[in-house]
């Protein structure tokens, strides 16, 4: 026996859901009359046999060239044998300036119907609210939105039309609209691409980009500017916000050498995806949760005097500070392999807040103009594999004896960025002599760095020293 109140849904031959139980009197006692019109006797929506669908959580906008589109659907359940006209309104949409963080250029909606679709009246234009109304009684109506922007956000309602009333249709969370991309915490980034790049919860503003370290975490960027993306020689791309991106304009054309082993991402740009190349702005289209500018760094030829294969312009320091970095393409071109990425990853660290491992002495103990790299501390000084070390000098000088000596012929170019200011190789152990008969060590320790933790992509930070 069933008792009062409760209802058996498993046996229908025994009692049946309160849901259904909506749906059976509808069917049953389908209309009355209230005031002139005709309604149905609990409502339209009564136990909300109708549903707006979330969109699917693995879609993102994507504007420029590869926009795309979404179809919508909103839905009368059919027990209820009830048809509608329905109306889809999008509204409170994103106006980004362009279609990424770099490229184009207008203020149009960011979202928009696709037009002349079937069984649909014209698109109306209500103050910024664009309204598409059906013209057909259906149970089940979907639409077509339009992407234009690859940061695109905005909301849509759905309403439905029965026996001359409108009703809301509530999403299937029970909000009135649903948000375009899926968008829980409505900070206009799509859920999925924040739990895949692991800032869930985090805010659209936040620039964190804890790697690789250095001496501030984040690189300019926000969480939303990474997301909406950059294109990058011609082609659309976001970026990863757990990883510190540096932006390079390249007209030497050589790569970068040895600068990726500091664990940035580097992305290669065409001269006309920066504001210009005087200003070298990436994020030029910031506007919603900006970060700042972000300048890109400008690599381009030049001729030197004869002992100086590049420098950057005007000092030492970040992206934002570093106007150029001028390389000498015709010694570039002499160097061998080895010289050219040690090169490379040198003038490119002095673009991100990196400088020697010490000065340079103003008066060369042995005569000669380059200097003498015995003292501790000056930039021949520290470890042998850092590319920030300067190599291959005239003689040096042993402060021990007040005698200079040739510079050790088994000294090579370094290939990463030092974690310590200690001395290695011929800069460190024990006093003792090489094969040639000469004392070392050489340099001893730096007097600045380590290399790494100086490392600074974003902000105005500038590290002095020399640019060379």
């Amino acid at each position: 026996m069933i008792e009062r109140g409760q209802v058996n849904i498993k046996n229908p031959a025994v009692g049946v859901g309160l849901g259904a139980f909506f749906y059976l009197a509808l069917a049953v006692f389908p209309r009355q009359s209230v005031q002139g019109r005709s309604e149905p006797q609990f409502g339209v929506l009564k136990g909300r046999p109708a549903t707006l669908h979330k969109i699917e959580k693995s879609w993102r906008p994507i504007g420029g060239p590869e926009a795309n589109s979404i179809t919508i659907t909103a839905e009368i359940d059919p027990l209820t044998k009830l048809q509608g006209l329905f109306r889809f309104t999008l509204y409170d949409v994103s106006r980004g300036r362009g279609w990424c963080m770099n490229s184009g250029f207008g203020e149009d909606p960011d979202f928009r119907f696709v037009g002349n679709q079937p069984d649909f009246l014209p698109l109306r234009n209500e103050d910024g609210r664009f309204v598409l109304e059906g013209t057909k009684q259906v149970r089940l109506a979907s639409i077509v939105v339009q992407a234009f922007d690859s940061g695109a956000f905005g909301r849509l309602k759905a309403e439905v039309n029965i026996d001359g009333i409108w009703s809301e249709v509530p999403a299937d969370d029970g909000k009135s609209y649903i948000t375009l991309p899926l968008d829980e915490n409505e900070n206009h980034i799509a859920d999925f691409w924040e739990e895949r790049w692991g800032v869930l919860g985090q805010k659209a503003v936040d620039d964190r980009d804890p790697e690789p370290g250095g001496l501030e975490d984040g690189d300019g960027f926000s969480n939303f500017e990474e997301y909406r993306g950059f294109v990058m020689k011609g082609r659309w791309s976001d970026t990863w916000p757990g990883l510190k991106d540096v932006f390079v304009v390249d007209d030497v054309g050589r790569g970068v050498g040895h600068f990726t082993k500091l664990g940035v991402a580097v992305h290669f740009l065409d001269r006309t995806e920066v504001s210009s190349l005087a200003d070298r702005v990436v994020n030029f289209n910031g506007g919603y949760a900006s970060a700042g500018i972000q300048k890109a760094i400008y690599i381009c030829p030049a001729h030197l005097p004869e002992t100086i294969f590049g420098k950057v312009e005007p000092t030492v320091g970040t992206p934002n500070v570093v106007d150029r970095v001028l390389i000498d393409v015709g010694k570039l071109r002499r160097a061998n392999p080895d010289q050219a990425a040690w090169a490379l990853a040198h003038l490119l660290g002095h673009a991100v807040n990196i400088t020697h491992h010490g000065d340079f002495p103003s008066v060369s103990e042995c005569d000669k103009d380059i200097g003498a790299v015995g003292q501790p501390g000056q930039a021949h000084a520290g470890e042998v594999n850092c590319v920030m070390r300067y190599v291959f000098a005239f003689p040096y000088y042993d402060p021990g004896d007040g005698t200079c000596y040739p510079y050790p012929i088994e000294d090579t170019f370094g290939t990463d960025y030092c974690i310590s200011r200690a001395g290695t190789g011929l800069n460190g152990g024990p006093k003792r002599e090489n094969g040639a008969g000469d004392p070392l060590p050489m340099a001893g320790a730096g007097s600045r760095g380590p290399c790494r933790s100086s490392l600074a992509v974003k902000g105005s930070h500038a590290n002095g020293g020399s640019n060379k």
